[in-house]
């Protein structure tokens, strides 16, 4: 039996010494990468601040794009509104009903008409991406905030400066409710 055991122990302390260092270079990577999206999350404001590229921008521009889209605009001409309505469940809903693909396809086609580079396009439109838009939206519906609040605070967890998560919450509020 202490054969067994002693065994046991030799192979967990083998596994061990041969897994550490890779779960080392794992954690080593998960930081770099966090670094990674932080850098790319500063250039992408640094870009729409130096082109000047305000709420307005975002709240036109995507309303245009999404204008074009049916799905969109069958779903918008639908919603009613009321006080009673929680504001969340009908952006969710307004989302769902445009879908990802015309949706997706929306943001793509306005971040290309900024004049930022390519990097900070492609950072711009994860962020609005139709599964990010919906993550953010369902993850802020039980929030104790206003909507507009708890989406904000959502991105700026996702590493977004206040100010800009700001601009994207209350455009996504205007643009789905």
């Amino acid at each position: 039996m202490n054969v067994k055991k002693l065994a046991s122990f030799f192979i967990c302390s083998l596994m061990l010494l041969t897994f550490s260092p890779m779960l080392e270079r794992v954690e080593a990577h998960k930081e770099s990468a966090a670094i990674e999206d932080k850098q790319q999350e500063r250039e992408l404001v640094k870009e729409l601040e130096e082109h000047r590229i305000t709420e307005l921008h975002f709240v036109t521009g995507l309303d245009e794009e999404l204008s074009s889209k049916p799905t969109f605009n069958e779903q918008m001409s639908k919603t009613q509104r009321s006080a009673s309505d929680d504001v969340g469940e009908q952006m969710l809903k307004n989302l769902n009903a445009t879908g990802e693909k015309e949706w997706n396809s929306s943001v793509q086609e306005f971040a290309q008409q900024l004049p930022i580079d390519e990097e900070a396009k492609e950072t711009l439109g994860n962020y609005l991406s139709y599964d990010a838009v919906k993550e953010n939206i369902s993850s802020s519906l039980h929030s104790s905030n206003d909507l507009t609040e708890a989406l904000t605070l959502s991105l700026n967890e996702e590493g977004l400066p206040i100010p800009f998560a700001e601009m994207i919450a209350r455009t996504l509020v205007f643009l789905l409710y």
